[in-house]
């Protein structure tokens, strides 16, 4: 289905010569019907190997390619995306990114509509896809007001309504919870036993490892281990080589380990009161009163559409609330968003400038030692190689930490992380833990917003589960653990 025979590439735009080869003699052979999972950290080349194969590279990100590239015995140069699309389905890091319908079902049914599928199919495709996918009750909704998981649902949803025999996932659990992970793992079961050929791009392995057959270690660029997944669990260390857990954890079993109900009075704390946010026909937030510690790392968890993205935007001023009481005082919109920042679940959304390094000093005057300071951060943060370049040229977990150093650069009251490590490897993981555990004793209130178990384990004093838009617990380390 796929060859790769000596494959390099390297990013330019027309008018440039070639940068550093991102790919370096990449020979791969896939055959129909297999599952691949291709993993490795942040920038090593899993997404533009993907990128290769949907056409998305040349045809709109630029670039030289040297080698041989066969999808189904014919030349990759000789297809157009148009073409590779009829064979072809692609989920992206940023669902966002692929969407052309503000209605989710027609969303679903726009790439087969597209593929001028007959109305009839689709509408049978549609029902199977629906039920496939469990989610009837997203269905006629705005897409803007879906959270980031319910976005990545529609976005494999839509793929597969268009029945592509291969299947491109480029980290399709960034922004899922435990329970959609589990759907996600097996539905990609049914495309399997379908006879599709799926690659998985993912950081994320122990959900993706139930279902590949082979694994590819990628590292700077070249592919060091190539193995079936057996042989790979049982050579290939999962911290040496900077890879998240190969098994399955929960928040149910990690706080069991660690934490306990919060039974004492908070002396230190941010106390939020009456906050209300409501949509059309939906009441999305309604906490009447909460105490979150001070000078701790706060996590709040709970499944996709739970509230949680909305009730820190209205606490950070983003989004609009009914009213609500922040310290005894009223809170208004401006003074939110004067003593917090919030590093967003989308970062595309709040970077704009021309460089990374710009991306820092562009948020307050251009000092010397401003400048410093900026330089000071991306060097902690592992982007001081990359100070000149664009931030939209930046892989998806770099991206995040550049966000997460634009939070640091800034001196706020409140510091609000919206999923800071879904598209990050194990060492970067670590790397945005050791950041929090630092910076709590500088802020009043820091909230990370986080599916990521291994973020809560290494860093989380407090844990607080929103459920249907209301706490439903809270938890505290225990002492002996903090």
């Amino acid at each position: 289905m796929i060859q790769f025979k000596h494959v390099n590439f390297s990013y330019h735009s027309p008018d440039e010569k070639p940068e550093e080869l991102i790919l370096k003699d990449i020979n791969i052979s896939i055959k129909k019907g297999e599952c691949v999972l291709f993993t490795g950290a942040s920038g090593c080349g899993k997404s533009t190997l993907l990128q290769l194969i949907n056409g998305i590279i040349p045809e709109f990100t630029h670039g030289t390619v040297e080698g041989e590239i066969l999808l189904q015995d014919q030349r990759a140069d000789t297809l157009s995306i148009a073409e590779r699309s009829v064979f072809v389905g692609s989920v992206f890091q940023n669902p966002k990114s692929q969407f052309f319908h503000l209605n989710t079902s027609d969303e679903i049914c726009f790439g087969a509509a597209n593929h001028r599928v007959p109305i009839e199919k689709i509408k049978d495709r549609f029902n199977e896809t629906v039920a496939l996918f469990s989610i009837e009750d997203l269905m006629n909704r705005n897409i803007l007001q879906l959270s980031g998981g319910e976005k990545q649902q529609i976005a494999c949803a839509s793929v597969t309504m268009s029945q592509p025999s291969i299947y491109l996932l480029d980290e399709p659990s960034s922004n899922l919870d435990p329970k959609s992970i589990k759907k996600l793992k097996n539905i990609l079961l049914e495309l399997r036993k379908l006879g599709n050929t799926i690659l998985i791009a993912e950081h994320r392995l122990y959900y993706a490892l139930e279902v590949c057959d082979r694994v590819i270690y990628m590292q700077q660029g070249r592919i060091v281990f190539d193995q079936e997944k057996e042989e790979f669990m049982n050579q290939c260390d999962q911290k040496t080589h900077g890879l998240r857990s190969f098994y399955a954890n929960s928040i149910d079993k990690l706080c069991k380990s660690y934490y306990e109900k919060v039974e004492r009075k908070i002396e230190d704390s941010i106390c939020i009161n009456e906050l209300l946010v409501t949509y059309p026909n939906k009441v999305a937030v309604d906490i009447t009163d909460l105490k979150l510690p001070k000078h701790k790392v706060v996590a709040i968890v709970g499944g996709n559409g739970a509230g949680k993205s909305s009730f820190v935007r209205a606490l950070v001023g983003i989004d609009k609330t009914n009213h609500f009481i922040l310290n005894g005082k009223k809170a208004k919109k401006k003074d939110c968003m004067k003593q917090s920042y919030m590093v967003m679940q989308d970062v595309n959304c709040q970077l704009y400038s021309e460089s990374v390094l710009d991306e820092l000093v562009d948020l307050t005057e251009e000092t010397d030692e401003e400048i410093a300071k900026a330089k000071e951060i991306l060097t902690k943060l592992h982007l001081i190689d990359y100070v000149e370049s664009h931030p939209l040229a930046l892989s998806g977990g770099q991206k995040q930490r550049l966000a997460i150093a634009c939070a640091l650069f800034l001196d706020k009251k409140i510091l609000v992380f919206d999923e800071p490590t879904s598209g990050l490897d194990y060492k970067n993981m670590l790397n945005v833990s050791l950041i929090l555990k630092d910076l709590k004793e500088k802020v009043d209130c820091l909230i990370v917003i986080t599916h990521d178990i291994e973020l809560i384990e290494q860093c989380a004093d407090y844990i607080l589960e929103i459920h249907q838009g209301r706490v439903k617990r809270q938890l505290i380390k225990n002492k002996e653990e903090i």
